[in-house]
């Protein structure tokens, strides 16, 4: 234990998770950086390497679903541009044309005109964690996109077809905003097992199909669309239209695991 030292902790730590690295997110040439880094502190600290072809590496595929940017949305005869106007937060196909019905909030879904239609709520701000303690759970894009997804599956039991959120005026709304609009441009990434659904929204329409869910029964999805306060007078006016054709695209790259063999000093047991 003498060995372990705090300056080593905290140069590898701040190795791994500097700007250097960039995220290193799966998939991507910081994930094959990190990879690498990794790669070498094991060759260096004696480990045998136990990847393919006598190297450290473990190469295997990934699958990330995209919205295609051929996708077109949009809203009162207004053509919104992706990830800049409108967040799309729902993967998959879809083309509708719908009228946009305006509801104050959930409470309202009951009372309002809404089956086969799309509807409309304003999204507020939400008192997350203060930017000093951000985490990726409980930071505010993540709070808030779970929490439209959730309205949208209201909004689905209810009889509307779609969901089209908007944000008020307050600044923190913008912020999440741009940072959801930077997350859901990326889409999910899972491993590729035998060509079935990869990301989180595919593991949902998964359950959904099977009637799972924690005890909530069918999860409905719906298209799901989160605009720029600009646009609220729009959704609002009586005629106003949600008309959308949006796809999904699908590739592989691959990813990286890095493996190293310590041998043990039994004899019976180190192989």
């Amino acid at each position: 234990m003498d060995v372990i030292t705090e300056a080593d902790l905290r140069r590898d730590m701040f190795a791994m998770a500097g700007d250097a690295m960039r995220g290193r997110e799966a998939g991507t040439l910081d994930e094959m950086r990190a990879t690498g880094w990794i790669a070498e502190q094991a060759r260096e600290a004696g480990l045998q390497p136990a990847g393919d072809d006598g190297t450290f590496f473990q190469w295997w595929p990934m699958r990330r679903t995209v919205l295609s940017t051929s996708s077109r949305i949009s809203v009162a005869q207004h053509e919104l541009q992706l990830w800049k106007d409108v967040v799309v937060l729902t993967q998959g196909g879809a083309t509708v044309d719908l009228p946009l019905v305006f509801v104050n909030d959930t409470t309202g879904l009951s009372s309002a005109d809404i089956r086969g239609k799309a509807v409309t709520m304003v999204v507020s701000a939400l008192d997350t964690q203060p930017a000093l303690r951000f985490t990726i759970r409980g930071n505010p894009q993540s709070t808030t996109t779970a929490m439209l997804r959730q309205r949208a599956a209201q909004i689905a039991r209810a009889g509307g077809v779609a969901a089209v959120f908007v944000s008020d005026d307050s600044p923190g709304t913008d912020q999440t905003f741009n940072a959801a609009a930077i997350v859901a441009s990326r889409g999910p990434y899972a491993i590729d097992s035998a060509g079935g659904p990869a990301g989180a929204f595919a593991r949902a329409a998964q359950q959904a199909a099977q009637g799972v869910g924690r005890g909530r029964g069918n999860v409905q999805t719906i298209p799901t669309f989160w605009l720029r306060h600009e646009l609220l007078d729009a959704v609002k006016s009586p005629s106003a239209r949600l008309a959308a054709t949006i796809a999904s695209e699908t590739f592989h790259y691959p990813s990286g695991n890095v493996i190293g063999i310590v041998k043990g000093t039994d004899p019976r047991l180190s192989n």
